[in-house]
């Protein structure tokens, strides 16, 4: 709720693109509402669900 994730994701993201990687591909599980949330407000952008174990993963691409 303080935005912790959100930063910690975008100084990540600022650092892969330094090393000229244009895209990332980024998942968390459908029922994680704080990660998908951290994940489109770095521009994430919903590609497709997978199941895995029984559960479903979004998978989320991000360009830089």
């Amino acid at each position: 709720k303080k935005g912790f994730g959100k930063m910690a994701l975008n100084l990540l993201l600022k650092e892969i693109a330094k090393k000229d990687i244009k895209e990332v591909i980024v998942t968390c599980n459908s029922e994680n509402i704080g990660s998908q949330k951290v994940i489109e407000g770095n521009n994430g952008i919903l590609v497709s669900e997978l199941e895995q174990n029984g559960k479903i993963i979004y998978k989320y691409n991000i360009n830089l």
